[in-house]
Parts: C-alpha cells; structure tokens; sequence
C-alpha cells in the first residue's frame, strides 16, 4: 500500500492511486484521484494530508499508548 501511495504522489502520476480490487473471485482495476491530499504544495505545513496523518497516529496512541 505503502508504494502505491508513493507512486500515486509523484508528479507524472498526477495523485492516482492506482489499485486491484479482488471482490468474489474477480479481479478490478480501480483508480483514485487523491491528488487533493496527496500533492499539497505546502507540506508538511498547512497541509490535508499531514493533518490526517497526525490525527490519526494521536488517535492510535489513545487506543495503545
């Protein structure tokens, strides 16, 4: 997940992150457009996506300090 994340955020990507769904033995490509969140000129200050990031690692730390 990690490396599609990182392929999604480079630039010639344009923030798709490119995905294989397996649903009942099927198999589906699936494309999402992070680009919003993904490729924030500001980061990581002032930006969507570290604010997820670090709220949802201070809610981890709350569930299993």
């Amino acid at each position: 997940m990690g490396a599609a994340i990182t392929a999604a955020e480079k630039a010639e990507n344009q923030g798709i992150l490119k995905l294989t769904r397996w649903r009942a033995g099927k198999t589906e490509e699936w494309n999402s457009n992070c680009a919003s969140w993904l490729l924030h000129p500001t980061a990581p200050y002032d930006c969507p996506k570290s604010k997820l990031v670090f709220e949802d690692a201070c809610k981890a730390l709350e569930r299993n300090p």
